[in-house]
């Protein structure tokens, strides 16, 4: 026992004089006392801990402590003296340790948890967006509003802006791809402005580079929403173009609205034309000069993959009409009387080809 606390003192005395710093002023000491600084809070979790463990009472009524025995009344009375030189030196750099080690050293074991950091400062100046054309969103984050003509701005011909586009309203950071959208690149005629319907309807003059794209087709809406998920995906974000789809305040318009009405209709046309697909798949086709065109069915035409291969009819719908492969037995797939074994050929919308047997698996077109 006796030997356990003499190793104590001893180590405790030790680690006090490391931490004193030596006033010899050479490399070695300067090394001396950065290593004491380092130390400083060891020694001081230490002492804590001792006499958090220790009665007061038995370390100062004890023979030990009295005659100073291995030096351990020096040490425990010198320890505070020299921790804390060691935090005047650190507490340049360590503020919020000095009081947390000094409360240790000293005996100061209240209990109470240490008092929290200050709160940091506040941003000098106003924190509001400084351009005029910026917002804030619900969720706390900045949406750069541009007029055409600071768009106009962002067509690469400066290297620091963009070149940026929009499309529907949306602007995107084309700049990773500036050998395509910067001057002289195949498709500069995008940047700098919102041409949403010229990507698809493949007009690039003047008159057909706009925003406008009410009335188009299924597909072009399709096609629209298609290239908006490819920038959404591959570039970056920049903010939204103040006029058709957005407001001066970045709220969605009118226009918006109608677009996204738009936007559902195809969607929902899409969904049936697949559904009809299955029931009505496109015929396969080809052509040459000597013989013309032919259409045929087999079991994987149109790309739908079939345990049956049908027999190529007109098939219209929509206004348009294609050629369909029909299933010609069992029951028909809607409408028809359930107890015939014709399939679908009954169906109102189908016709024969001219010139073509009611059961042939191919038909010729052109002559």
């Amino acid at each position: 026992m006796f030997n356990g606390r003499r190793k104590s003192g001893a180590a405790v005395w030790q680690l006090v004089l490391i931490c004193h710093r030596p006033t010899q002023k050479s490399k070695k000491s300067a090394n001396m006392g950065l290593r004491g600084m380092l130390l400083a809070p060891l020694v001081s979790i230490l002492l804590g801990y001792a006499l958090n463990r220790i009665p007061v009472e038995i370390v100062t009524e004890s023979q030990f402590y009295k005659e100073d025995r291995f030096g351990l009344r020096s040490a425990l009375q010198h320890a505070h003296e020299h921790v804390v030189s060691c935090l005047n030196a650190l507490v340049s750099r360590v503020t919020p340790l000095k009081e947390a080690v000094q409360r240790r050293v000293t005996g100061l074991f209240s209990g109470s948890p240490p008092p929290p950091p200050p709160p940091p400062p506040a941003p000098a100046g106003d924190s509001k967006p400084t351009s005029k054309h910026k917002k804030r969103s619900g969720r706390g984050t900045a949406t750069r509003l541009f007029t055409r003509e600071e768009l106009a701005e962002h067509d690469g011909s400066n290297p620091r802006k963009g070149p940026y586009l929009a499309l529907l309203g949306q602007v995107f950071d084309v700049s990773r791809g500036r050998q395509h959208y910067g001057p002289g690149g195949g498709y500069a005629f995008f940047a700098g402005r919102d041409a949403s319907r010229a990507f698809v309807s493949g007009d690039f003059s003047e008159a057909g580079l706009i925003d406008d794209v009410e009335g188009l087709s299924t597909q072009d809406y399709l096609g629209l929403d298609e290239w908006l998920q490819f920038y959404r995906k591959d570039y970056r974000p920049a903010g939204r173009l103040v006029g058709r789809f957005y407001d001066e305040d970045g709220r969605e318009t009118e226009y918006y609205s109608r677009l996204q009405r738009w936007m559902a209709e195809a969607r929902e046309q899409r969904r049936r034309d697949d559904g009809e697909k299955l029931v009505f798949p496109p015929c396969n086709s080809e052509w040459s000069q000597e013989r013309g065109g032919r259409v045929y069915c087999s079991r994987r035409s149109g790309g739908v993959a079939r345990d049956w291969a049908g027999v190529p009819r007109e098939y219209f719908a929509g206004g348009k009409k294609r050629c369909a492969c029909v299933r010609d037995r069992g029951a028909p797939s809607h409408g028809a009387d359930p107890g015939t074994d014709r399939g679908d050929l009954d169906d109102p919308r189908l016709a024969e080809f001219p010139g073509c047997a009611p059961h042939a698996d191919s038909c010729v077109t052109k002559a």
